[in-house]
């Protein structure tokens, strides 16, 4: 009986952080903002599309598979290259639940209940809103031209006086100063790790499967085009 006892124990340890991590509400609501009600996951899905396409295509052009293809097969094998960034970027969105999830759980790691309630009280407002949005839109336009990211002062200039009013009140807080702790590079971070790290990692082997799959659909065999 006690040695029953204590494996029962041991199962419970071990399935214990499937179930013991706990989501701030303000955790959650932090993350939905930032992620889906600035509009900032589509936009910056929208930019890295860009910036891969070059890197799909060339790619291609330089695979020894393709090397051989005929003229026609290599225009068909090119066109479908060419929907690749589209195929990753509706993986992403597809896995948008997860990674707002993801996100939400580091949030609640970084920042106790009350911070997270305060920091997703205001960026939920109207003023909060428009201030993450032009910080986004400013983030994101730095990242496509290559640019660097402009001072606090010109995001600053870009607020009405009653939102640079808004946002310096909530600096002064509790929630603020967590915002603070938890934005920047820190933000950032966390938004990598949880796409890179927790989420994507187990859908990446399917999607790659998919590419082989439709490019040997096109090419015929022998199909050349690496396993995943």
């Amino acid at each position: 009986m006690r040695s029953i006892l204590i494996g029962l124990i041991a199962i419970a340890a071990a399935c214990a952080p499937a179930f013991a991590q706990t989501i701030h509400p303000g955790a959650q609501r932090f993350a939905h903002i930032v992620l889906v009600d600035t509009g900032m996951f589509g936009q910056a899905i929208d930019a890295v599309k860009v910036q891969l396409a070059p890197t799909f295509t060339q790619g291609y052009q330089n695979a020894p598979w393709a090397a051989n293809l005929d003229a026609d097969k290599r225009e068909k094998v090119g066109a479908y290259v060419a929907t690749i960034p589209d195929l990753l970027g509706a993986a992403l969105m597809e896995a948008l639940p997860e990674i707002e999830n993801a996100v939400a759980i580091s949030y609640s790691k970084e920042l106790d209940a009350q911070e997270a309630d305060q920091i997703a009280n205001y960026l939920g407002s109207e003023d909060g809103l428009a201030f993450l949005k032009a910080a986004t839109g400013f983030a994101l336009t730095s990242y496509k031209t290559g640019t660097p990211k402009p001072s606090t002062g010109q995001m600053m200039a870009s607020l009405t006086r009653k939102q640079q009013a808004s946002l310096n009140a909530f600096a002064n807080t509790r929630g603020g100063r967590a915002f603070a702790r938890v934005g920047g590079n820190k933000a950032s971070s966390i938004m990598r790790d949880a796409i890179s790290k927790d989420v994507m990692p187990a859908k990446v082997p399917a999607l790659r499967a998919k590419l082989r799959t439709d490019l040997c659909a096109i090419i015929g065999e022998p199909c050349l085009v690496p396993m995943p």
